[in-house]
């Protein structure tokens, strides 16, 4: 089982409170799943709360880069971009870190849900991909048609989440 998060947001105070549910798999054998109470904004976290909230590498509090393929090819991905570029856009310098690339199949996504943070998405030269993005806290959003020149990386940032929804 994912972990699971619930961000809760105190009514008319600006105050949020997180909660983090670790896997199933971290309780002993037998044991019967129980709910924890999701703190108030006045009120602390469980003690045993804390061992359970981990941050993951690259990652914004909760929110990872994502990207979601619902095409019928895969997508590769880079998993490190190793250097500054600007984000939503394409880069002049392929930056992405050695070993770190991987693909996203289709029908599958990757990131928050899968506790990965992924920095860029390929676009081969000849290809055409078609779908949108969010980003949370850039505000940034639209639909998207990508497209390279030759073949190259669109880096997105933290906390965006990149839907393909073909390629062609």
């Amino acid at each position: 089982m994912r972990a699971r998060r619930l961000l809760v947001t105190a009514a008319g105070t600006g105050i949020m409170a997180l909660a983090v549910a670790g896997p199933a798999a971290s309780q002993p054998a037998g044991m019967a799943t129980q709910a924890r109470p999701v703190a108030t904004a006045t009120q602390a976290l469980p003690v045993d709360t804390a061992e359970e909230i981990r941050l993951m590498g690259g990652c914004t509090l909760v929110w990872c880069g994502t990207v979601g393929n619902g095409a019928k090819s895969r997508v590769k991905i880079c998993e490190a971009w190793g250097k500054d570029g600007t984000n939503q856009a394409y880069q002049k310098k392929a930056a992405c870190k050695s070993g770190r690339t991987s693909y996203v199949k289709p029908g599958q996504t990757r990131g928050t849900d899968t506790d990965e943070d992924l920095d860029a998405l390929y676009v081969p030269k000849g290809k055409t991909f078609k779908g949108s993005y969010v980003c949370t806290f850039g505000g940034s959003k639209g639909k998207m048609t990508w497209t390279h020149k030759k073949s190259g990386w669109w880096k997105f940032g933290t906390d965006c989440e990149v839907l393909i929804r073909s390629i062609s």
